[in-house]
């Protein structure tokens, strides 16, 4: 036989684990604590000289392919987000490896390097007077990792943005 207590416990857990649970119980946050709100960064008007901003993409590349799209992306961000204090960059790593360098790493990173020259060379007069660099291209070689016994990039995610 079922006991009400029971069956009580298992109506309120059914409760909690349920999406009406969910909201109940953020409305009665709501309700018992004032919201605070967060400060807003409002650009509409552009992006001021003092918040300068450089947009990273940390990517891996591999052939010729990949760096085709990783470009590609670049302009597309750029195409949609124009401004003077906006800039544009890829944080990039080669794939893992048995040596520090392998022989397709200096063809394909100069490729890449050539990519974003000519991307800068289509939007740079455009966007600014001096005509400083809009597009960048930032890569790390590879580290022995004693643990992992190969040649990789140090820390793939929080690594990357943190070496910039």
């Amino acid at each position: 036989t079922l006991s009400w207590p029971l069956l009580g416990v298992a109506v309120l857990a059914l409760l909690v684990y349920s999406e009406l649970g969910v909201a109940l119980t953020n409305w009665t946050a709501n309700i018992l604590v004032a919201p605070n709100p967060l400060p807003c960064m409002d650009y509409a008007g552009g992006i001021p000289d003092g918040a300068r901003t450089l947009v990273v993409i940390p990517s891996m590349i591999s052939d010729r392919d990949a760096v085709d799209e990783l470009v590609e992306g670049l302009e597309v961000r750029f195409l949609a987000n124009r401004g003077p204090n906006l800039h544009f960059a890829l944080l990039t790593d080669f794939p893992d490896a048995e040596r520090r360098q392998l022989p397709q790493d200096a063809p394909l990173l100069a490729y890449a390097e050539q990519q974003v020259r000519q991307l800068n060379a289509r939007y740079v007069p455009e966007r600014t007077e001096a005509g400083g660099e809009l597009f960048f291209l930032f890569h790390r070689p590879r580290e022995w990792n004693p643990r992992e016994n190969r040649w990789m990039a140090v820390e793939r995610k929080r690594g990357k943005l943190a070496a910039l």
